[in-house]
């Protein structure tokens, strides 16, 4: 595991039924908005990324990645377009932004 993926946290990803045990529903041209809260300790800055793979295999391959937007308050968005009828999988990857953080120290 990288070193920057340790102090992250994420949680309340949405949307989510029963943690995950059932699949949510949508038809192609339709948007997932996918929300969750992603924080870390200290002052260092974070982005998280949104995960979406097409086929129910978790080959880190076949694993689109849309960058995150915060809202605030620790909580970050991003959306996919649903293409097809297909098994979509999601999951949100939360990472120390080591450059950006270089930025804002010295900046001070």
């Amino acid at each position: 595991m990288k070193e920057g993926t340790i102090r992250v946290v994420i949680e309340n990803i949405s949307p989510c039924i029963a943690n995950g045990r059932f699949p949510i529903r949508r038809i192609p041209g339709e948007s997932v908005v996918v929300e969750a809260d992603v924080f870390a300790d200290g002052h260092d800055e974070i982005k998280a990324t949104l995960l979406v793979s097409r086929d129910s295999t978790l080959k880190v391959q076949n694993w689109e990645e849309y960058p995150m937007v915060h809202v605030g308050n620790d909580r970050w968005r991003a959306a996919f377009l649903v293409e097809d009828m297909a098994m979509y999988r999601y999951a949100v990857r939360g990472d120390i932004d080591r450059f950006a953080t270089l930025v804002k120290d010295f900046g001070k």
